[in-house]
């Protein structure tokens, strides 16, 4: 097993980015977090992960983080959903393209995330379109009635 597709190690290497980050080190992350310093420099070395939501949370939290990212590092989020199952499914590219990468199982799974991300907001604009369109529709349609009445 490759070191970055043990989740101890991609779970280290993220603590390790948001230390830096910081500028925390490893005492005062745990003070912080309310556990034991060598919780955290378990969390660094790769020698263990969070095995519940918690400390992910709170980590999410400290740092002002989307939680599922943190969690994700963490191990405690599935790659992808379940796609439900459709009568004729058209070929998903996208996903498709981002399997068949030589990237990471963690980096996958990131990049799922964020497709998902993308396509939700794609739906949302096309909704406020659609609202825009008919809004436009009514004014029209209202001009026109209030001349032919």
């Amino acid at each position: 097993m490759r070191s970055d597709d043990d989740p101890r190690q991609v779970w280290a290497a993220y603590i390790r980015g948001l230390m830096r980050a910081s500028g925390l080190r490893g005492p005062a992350l745990a003070q912080r977090l309310g556990v034991d310093p060598s919780t955290v420099w378990r969390w660094e070395t790769g020698k263990q992960k969070p095995e519940s939501p918690v400390m992910p949370e709170a980590i999410a939290k400290l740092f002002q983080l989307d939680v599922d990212e943190v969690l994700m590092a963490a191990g405690l989020v599935p790659v992808a959903p379940t796609p439900a199952v459709e009568e004729r499914r058209e070929p998903d590219e996208e996903r498709e393209l981002i399997m068949a990468s030589r990237a990471s199982p963690r980096m996958k799974a990131i990049m799922l995330h964020r497709l998902e991300e993308l396509r939700r907001q794609d739906e949302a604009r096309i909704e406020q379109q659609r609202r825009l369109d008919k809004e436009r529709r009514m004014e029209t349609l209202r001009f026109m009635l209030e001349r032919a009445g």
